[in-house]
């Protein structure tokens, strides 16, 4: 019985020590596996700092030549526009060189801030009735004169699929003349002989084919994709010529077209030139037969809104009912604007603002006038809704505001 105790107590050892081998065993491959995919985690996230480094690195040599080429030229310029044997006829066409040296600046600081909005989801967009022919002539106008200066004979040509009256599309005018002049901006800088096209066709599905089509050097398979990563810049090996820029301007196109709900697909092969396609799905807005007439003459429409181009939309739409706008940028100019009597019919009035937000304004604005009606513009269908209606707010809007929607919301009150 002894033997059989101790046989017995061995076997039940015997069984604890290989569960417990085999939970070490276990608990081992476990910690390994762990390590593992922390190791590989950490390596990734160097990866990313490098990656961002390098980005940095790429942003800040851009921008400083980018910034310094033109800044040199203008003060080159300033010093010829001084001198004495400067003729009135050499000093208009310096004059418009400075100008258009100038514009250059601007438009490398509006790319930067645009870029920041499109990677942090800031994007509001301003939904309108947008010609195509016309925007398209417009763009045409813009890079014809650089065609010219840049003295490379080449062609550029415009392909309208539709006449006036049907080329009406609902869409952002702003970033869709965006998209097309950063396509025609990367067209002309790799191209050098022949010439560049744009032009666009809708089908039956309602969605826009927008295209910018060059003749230019081309793009390997490759690294299309990349082509649309920021700073990422495509080397010519078969020329010598260095092409500048900061390497945002399709990464920009190709965030507004995300935005506006379509894509950019690209089509290249080397010394095959290139094309750009905006796939974008439209609204086509009811014939004006159709469309209510809106008539607010006589009315003064008060717009708080800080940002310009927000603000030059609202007044191009209200302009055309015969309402009188007036613009404030602040709430603290909101609240003084609303003391003065009869100064406003309406406020239309943005909830992000700088130094008093909207929602603040609105609770003064009531303690000193309780009857006029006061629309909020809000990002969401949700955020500050309810703030809004407790704060003393009448209705609100949406961004990206249908222009339709809010003319009717502002009839039911003025």
């Amino acid at each position: 019985s002894v033997i059989v105790y101790f046989a017995i107590q061995l076997s039940q050892k015997k069984k604890l020590l290989e569960h417990t081998n085999s939970q070490l065993f276990k608990f081992n491959n476990e910690l390994d596996s762990l390590v593992k995919h922390r190791t590989r985690e950490l390596n990734n996230a160097i990866d990313k700092i490098r990656e961002l480094e390098r980005i940095k690195s790429a942003f800040m040599a851009n921008i400083s030549h980018e910034i310094r080429t033109p800044l040199n030229g203008i003060l080159g310029l300033s010093y010829y526009l001084s001198a004495p044997e400067c003729t009135a006829e050499e000093r208009s066409q310096l004059g418009e060189q400075v100008k258009r040296l100038g514009n250059k600046l601007v438009r490398i600081v509006d790319d930067i801030l645009e870029l920041s909005k499109i990677e942090t989801n800031q994007v509001n967009l301003l939904l309108s009735e947008v010609n195509l022919n016309q925007l398209l002539d417009d763009v045409y106008k813009e890079f014809d004169a650089i065609a010219e200066f840049d003295d490379k004979n080449l062609f550029f040509r415009v392909n309208k699929s539709l006449p006036d009256d049907r080329a009406i599309v609902i869409c952002d005018y702003y970033r869709l003349r965006s998209i097309i002049i950063h396509l025609s901006e990367n067209a002309f800088k790799f191209t050098h002989q022949g010439g560049v096209e744009m032009g666009y066709s809708i089908n039956e599905n309602s969605l826009l084919y927008l295209y910018v089509k060059d003749t230019g050097v081309g793009i390997p398979n490759d690294i299309q994709k990349k082509v649309f990563e920021r700073f990422y810049k495509h080397l010519d090996d078969s020329s010598p010529i260095f092409y500048d820029g900061l390497g945002i301007g399709l990464t920009i196109a190709m965030g507004y077209a995300i935005a506006l709900g379509g894509s950019i697909k690209l089509q290249s092969s080397p010394g095959q030139g290139s094309t750009f396609t905006l796939v974008l799905p439209i609204t086509v807005p009811n014939s004006n037969a159709n469309k209510e007439a809106f008539n607010f003459t006589g009315k003064r429409i008060l717009v708080v809104e800080d940002d310009l181009i927000n603000y030059q939309y609202l007044h191009a739409l209200l302009s055309k009912t015969g309402a009188t706008v007036i613009h404030v940028k602040n709430g603290e100019d909101a609240i003084e604007a609303a003391t003065i009597e009869r100064a406003a019919d309406l406020i239309l009035l943005d909830i992000q603002l700088p130094f008093k937000s909207g929602i603040e304004a609105t609770i003064e604005i009531r303690k000193i006038n309780k009857q006029i009606p006061i629309i909020a513009q809000t990002a969401t269908d949700s955020e500050y809704v309810s703030a809004c209606r407790d704060a003393g707010c009448n209705a609100f809007v949406t961004k990206p505001i249908d222009p339709d929607e809010l003319l009717n919301l502002i009839k039911r009150f003025l």
